[in-house]
């Protein structure tokens, strides 16, 4: 039987009562497979809760950079400790912490977070990549012009990245430098579909009760990094749409959109009116949300844009699609914010 609430969250005794005080029925939480991790499960079970193994998908190991995507200046770089999707190293790494859990552990499932590339969030720098040698070699496998694709990119600008959003909110636009940028993203897809089947054909092959799932990125946002609702409802048990309204770090949209425009713009004028086309664009125009820079940082977009987004990864997803569960961001919330938090996630659960 699916979790119908679930919580981020460690699994100490104080914690367990916690959550089920609160109605709680799951717990997603960081594990290995080793002893430690083991006992924690078995307490949780004993609380009457289920498990969910969680994954930063493309950690590199060591942090060795020269796992590392390579960005347009030929620069190897990890993002939040991550490496390139196409490095075997850094995917044969994932697959075998999916292994371990799989055999080890006594959870109900795993879930992938960080199963993309770079976005926004991570600068410019890291979200227009990579160009390694694996990447050269998958393109050429898949039939890709990657060069061509480095070329279009290095000389692209806010506006095209714009358009190349809209292709995939609204009509195609039909310049041939959209399309060459479409090109990239459905290279990034294809890559991130790739290794979530394997996840899912490895926990299959060791323990077919185990669900397998992914934390997204907020659907407006998701194919800049190589994920596609359509296929990953097809692909996984559920989807976890991060619809982060706040925050400071990556995946938070008003961090994503506000390094977006840092990273474009030097005026705030410009990234002002940048912010409201985007904000158009992404049908929040009636919302009223911020075009300073400073305020979108601090406090974030209004609540609103967690329903627009959870009812957008509905209709990419169709009715045949995963389970869909939003993630709500509650870090450093004001009670009165926490309980205005609470209303919102009880209305989509109804709707």
């Amino acid at each position: 039987m699916p979790y119908k609430l679930g919580i981020y969250g460690p699994l100490t005794e104080e914690a367990l009562a916690t959550y089920r005080k609160l109605g709680i029925d799951a717990v997603f939480t960081s594990l290995g497979g080793d002893t430690e991790s083991g006992k924690a499960v078995k307490r949780a079970k004993e609380w009457g809760l289920k498990v969910y193994a969680c994954t930063w998908t493309f950690k590199a190991p060591q942090k060795n950079e020269a796992l590392g995507i390579e960005n347009l200046r030929g620069e190897k770089m990890l993002w939040d400790g991550t490496g390139c999707p196409n490095n075997r190293v850094v995917s044969e790494n994932n697959l075998a912490w999916v292994r371990a859990v799989s055999e080890d552990l006594e959870v109900d499932g795993i879930t992938l977070d960080g199963v993309r590339f770079s976005s926004p969030g991570s600068g410019l720098a890291a979200f227009l990549s990579c160009f390694c040698p694996y990447c050269e070699e998958k393109a050429e496998d898949l039939e890709y012009d990657l060069p061509s694709i480095r070329e279009t990119l290095k000389t692209s600008s806010f506006q095209d990245l714009s358009a190349l959003m809209k292709s995939y909110l609204g009509s195609l636009t039909a310049s041939s430098r959209v399309k060459e940028l479409r090109r990239w993203t459905n290279f990034r897809r294809q890559c991130i579909n790739e290794h979530i089947v394997n996840v899912k054909k490895t926990v299959e092959g060791l323990n077919p009760k185990m669900e397998v799932g992914a934390a997204t990125f907020t659907p407006s946002l998701a194919p800049l990094v190589g994920q596609n609702y359509k296929d990953l409802g097809q692909i996984l048990d559920f989807l976890q749409p991060m619809v982060y309204h706040r925050g400071e770090g990556i995946a938070c949209i008003n961090h994503e959109l506000a390094k977006f425009m840092e990273d474009s713009f030097s005026e705030e004028e410009s990234r002002a009116r940048a912010l409201k086309d985007l904000y158009d664009l992404l049908g929040w125009e009636d919302l009223n949300p911020p075009l300073n820079l400073q305020e979108l940082k601090k406090d974030g977009l209004p609540l609103t844009v967690i329903k627009r987004e959870t009812e957008r990864a509905k209709k990419l997803m169709g009715k045949d699609g995963a389970k869909l569960t939003p993630i709500i961001f509650i870090h450093n919330s004001s009670p009165k914010e926490l309980k205005d938090l609470i209303k919102q996630a009880q209305k989509l659960k109804t709707e």
